[in-house]
C-alpha cells in the first residue's frame, strides 16, 4: 500500500513542475542570469547566496524585485552554482542601474573588500562571475532556468 501511494504521489511531480513552469511564463520578467562564486558552494550556500543577492536588489530597486532562482550541480567540478530569472523596473536596463544589479551580485558573493575607493565605488577582488542578459519573453522561463528543476539534486524557489 505505501508503495502504491509513494509511486502515485511520485508521478503528480511532473505535473506539479509543468504547473510550476507554466505559471513562472506568465510572469513579467526583466533578466536572466546565471550566477557563480569564486569559491565552491553547496547547495544550501547557494541558496544563502541566492537570498542575500535578492535582498541587495531589493534595497537599490525600493523593494520592487520578484526573483525565481535555481541552484544546479557543475557537471565537471565540485559545488552549485545558480540561475535567476528577476523582475525589476525597467531602468535597470540603463547603464548605471545594470551596474547595480553586477554590484549587488558581487555583494551578496562576498567579493568586495569592504573599503571604498575615492570614487565611493568598492574595491574589488577578482570578481565573481554574473551573466546578465535582458530576458526574452519568446524564449519563456522554460527555456531559460525552469528546465534546471526536473534536474536531480536542485533547490529552487521565488523570493518577492
Amino acid at each position: 500500500m505505501i508503495g502504491k501511494i509513494y509511486e502515485e504521489n511520485t508521478k503528480s511531480i511532473p505535473t506539479m513542475k509543468e504547473a510550476y513552469i507554466k505559471w513562472l511564463n506568465e510572469e513579467d520578467w526583466t533578466f536572466f542570469s546565471t550566477l557563480t562564486t569564486r569559491y565552491e558552494l553547496t547547495q544550501k550556500s547557494a541558496r544563502r547566496a541566492a537570498e542575500r543577492f535578492h535582498k541587495n536588489l531589493k534595497e537599490i530597486s525600493d523593494n520592487q524585485c520578484k526573483m525565481f532562482f535555481v541552484s544546479e550541480k557543475f557537471e565537471l567540478k565540485d559545488g552549485f552554482h545558480l540561475h535567476a530569472l528577476i523582475n525589476l523596473p525597467e531602468k535597470f536596463h540603463e547603464f548605471i542601474y545594470f551596474n547595480k544589479i553586477i554590484s549587488s551580485w558581487q555583494l551578496a558573493a562576498g567579493t568586495f573588500n569592504k573599503k571604498m575607493d575615492e570614487n565611493g565605488f568598492y574595491q574589488d577582488q577578482k570578481p565573481s562571475r554574473i551573466d546578465l542578459q535582458k530576458y526574452d519573453k519568446k524564449k519563456g522561463a522554460k527555456g531559460y532556468c525552469a528546465k534546471y528543476i526536473f534536474k536531480k539534486n536542485c533547490d529552487y524557489d521565488i523570493l518577492t
